[in-house]
């Protein structure tokens, strides 16, 4: 894709900071008109922006839109799973992870294991299969899974219960921040230690339409619950609170192949 599109996309940016509505989406109407998304590959990455700029402009957001929620003939989830297969960076905080949360639950007789967008269990089946095969395996886990897609949810039951230990798995198929005040209360009644694992999960969390940081929120209430410990991996690039247009060329330069500029 030509640098053209790219100054079309900025140009729809900055309009939006800025409130012109009417001038964004005239900007964003041009670059749909130039990028072919069904043809060439790498203009995918333009229609996402495009998308999200224009729900930006319209009136409500659509929890739909979430990519673990949508169906493809592919499902997102899988999609990771060969991410985390295959990318480096995610293989070593895989690693990395795993490691701390193995040596929150070796040897336990009993605790509980919260994963945060737990996808399809397969960290911590992993981790499970690890501590089982060198007789470190806790007594009896409780495991509590929050992720938004049920199937996923089904599967990483299935996957963790695969590795044999005993355990109580708790579903919860809500997104993080709509967790419910019972949801929270199965947490601080979980039995101890709570070892919280959120890999690659928060950046998903979405600000509420007043503003307010669901993360900071969810964090506030995970603190209340008072856990032994948290895992968190998380890529770092700012594309969360600083102003649009900085957002913008931060989550650019995270997401775009080089060439992009």
């Amino acid at each position: 894709m030509s640098v053209h599109a790219f100054d079309m996309l900025c140009r729809a940016v900055e309009e939006t900071d800025a409130g012109r509505t009417d001038t964004a989406r005239r900007w964003l109407d041009k670059l749909r008109g130039l990028i072919a998304p069904e043809k060439v590959g790498d203009d995918f990455l333009y229609l996402l922006y495009h998308d999200a700029l224009a729900r930006r402009l319209g009136t409500h957001q659509d929890e739909r839109d979430n990519l673990y929620l949508c169906r493809f003939e592919r499902p997102q989830i899988e999609l990771f799973d060969l991410v985390a297969e295959h990318l480096p960076v995610v293989i070593l905080a895989g690693r990395i992870g795993g490691a701390l949360l193995a040596g929150h639950l070796a040897g336990r007789d009993t605790a509980t294991l919260m994963s945060v967008g737990i996808g399809s269990g397969g960290q911590e089946a992993a981790v499970l299969a690890a501590l089982a095969s060198r007789g470190q395996a806790p007594g009896r886990l409780t495991v509590i899974g929050v992720d938004p897609a049920v199937g996923s949810l089904h599967q990483a039951e299935r996957s963790i219960r695969d590795t044999r230990v005993p355990l109580d798995f708790h579903q919860v198929p809500r997104f993080a921040e709509h967790m419910t005040d019972e949801d929270w209360e199965l947490v601080r009644r979980a039995p101890r230690p709570l070892v919280v694992n959120a890999a690659f999960a928060l950046h998903h969390l979405r600000d509420t339409a007043s503003g307010a940081d669901e993360r900071n929120t969810f964090l506030a209430k995970l603190r209340d619950a008072e856990p032994d410990g948290v895992v968190l991996c998380e890529p770092d690039s700012d594309h969360h609170r600083v102003a649009l247009p900085e957002r913008f060329h931060n989550s650019w330069r995270h997401f775009a192949v080089p060439a992009h500029g």
